[in-house]
């Protein structure tokens, strides 16, 4: 009962179903469709989001996670679903991975000439 209550209210509904609220903006990015999603994107969120925490700091790395998961939840509405609720943080995480890929190389370049002492 309060797993359904928690979908039916928290869930991401797309904008013509009657169900959406405000709130699911934010809301779906906290709700998991089991144990094993939540598991996953902990799990990578814990790997590698450690690199881009670590290279920005915790409140711009914050401030993104709920920047990329409101700008997806969307384009999830407008542009994809099919009329389907979602729930998640996908592509908070895909997001991260792609500023790791662009951010952490030159971290680490910045790291080898500023820790030198000659």
């Amino acid at each position: 009962m309060v797993g359904e209550f928690l979908f039916r209210y928290g869930a991401l509904w797309p904008i013509g179903s009657g169900l959406f609220q405000p709130w699911q903006l934010v809301s779906y990015m906290f709700l998991h469709g089991g144990f094993g999603h939540i598991f996953m994107n902990l799990f990578a969120l814990w790997m590698f989001g450690q690199a881009i925490e670590n290279y920005w700091g915790t409140k711009r790395f914050t401030y993104f996670y709920f920047l990329t998961g409101r700008g997806a939840a969307i384009l999830h509405m407008f542009i994809g679903g099919g009329g389907a609720p979602t729930v998640g943080a996908f592509w908070c995480r895909i997001w991260y991975f792609a500023r790791i890929r662009y951010d952490v190389p030159r971290a680490a370049h910045y790291a080898s000439y500023s820790s030198n002492s000659d």
